[in-house]
């Protein structure tokens, strides 16, 4: 009766520390922050404690508290929209219980990939190297004669380089007597003149 007591007791706790094992105690990420560049894709898991337990029969969630920086997906990719910061938060059964940082940065994309953008339009010029890019609003040089589409093109240039508003407001402003004029910031220079009968030729260069 001994041995069948001794041996009832063992099965007993053997079932408690089974259960114990596998019993859901609390879930988190298994990151607090990621970094991404726009366009990128990663994958975020969600941990349990103890790591034996499951999560399936409990009401796990998570989402991104801006979706138009990044977003989830079911599978549990994480992927980046736009430049930006937002949350991730993983709620259990409503509430929160854990939260991951997730910050998008823009990379400047090279000249030739802004060139191939433009549809590699008659009034540009990118460097087979991929040192300069060249717009020209009148590329044949026409008396009187603006190409709006160049004009258009610029702004896209100058939105795509991060470049400041007043950038294309003082080219707007240029007169033939200014000469070159240039600005530049850490990673790009730019220069440009205006003649009334060669239009506003801009030239973009890496520093």
């Amino acid at each position: 009766m001994i041995i069948v007591a001794i041996a009832t007791i063992v099965a007993v706790v053997g079932i408690f520390l089974f259960y114990q094992s596998h019993t859901l105690d609390s879930v988190f990420f298994n990151v607090s922050e990621i970094t991404l560049n726009e366009g990128e894709t990663t994958k975020v898991y969600v941990a349990t404690k103890p790591s034996s337990a499951s999560i399936d029969g409990h009401d796990i969630r998570w989402y991104s508290s801006d979706v138009n920086v990044a977003k989830t997906k079911a599978n549990g990719e994480v992927e980046a929209i736009s430049k930006g910061t937002c949350t991730l938060s993983l709620t259990w059964d409503g509430e929160v219980v854990d939260t991951c940082d997730v910050t998008v940065e823009y990379v400047i994309p090279e000249f030739k990939e802004i060139y191939e953008k433009l549809d590699a339009p008659s009034y540009a010029t990118v460097a087979s190297d991929g040192s300069y890019l060249f717009l020209d609003t009148n590329p044949d040089d026409t008396p009187d004669f603006t190409d709006e589409s160049a004009i258009v093109g610029m702004y896209v240039v100058h939105r795509l380089l991060e470049l400041p508003e007043s950038v294309i407001n003082e080219m707007g402003q240029t007169r033939a007597m200014d000469g070159v004029q240039e600005y530049t910031n850490d990673y790009v220079c730019v220069k440009w003149r205006y003649h009334p009968d060669k239009g506003l030729e801009v030239t973009y260069t890496w520093r």
